[in-house]
């Protein structure tokens, strides 16, 4: 017997048990909320996929991003902002 099968047994039923039970519909919410956090931490360009452990020194201030600017990297132009009313 594979032990891959047997593991996806034991927690298939795991699963079944819990969405038999009266805790379904909250466990079932809990697990999509984090799917959903997942899924945005994956596609959102802010979060590094590998997070950076090292010890830092000391912090820094943040460094404001300059807006009177007109190139972009490069020496190309930037997208103009989106705004919308």
């Amino acid at each position: 017997m594979k032990w891959r099968a047997a593991a996806a047994g034991v927690l298939s039923l795991i699963v079944l048990q819990v969405f038999i039970s009266g805790k379904g519909p909250e466990a079932a919410g809990g697990m999509l909320g984090w799917l959903a956090t997942g899924t945005k931490r994956l596609m959102s360009p802010t979060v590094g996929g590998l997070p950076y452990a090292a010890k830092a020194a000391g912090k820094a201030p943040a460094a404001k991003p300059s807006t009177s600017g007109v190139s972009g990297p490069n020496g190309l132009p930037k997208n103009p902002s989106v705004v919308t009313t």
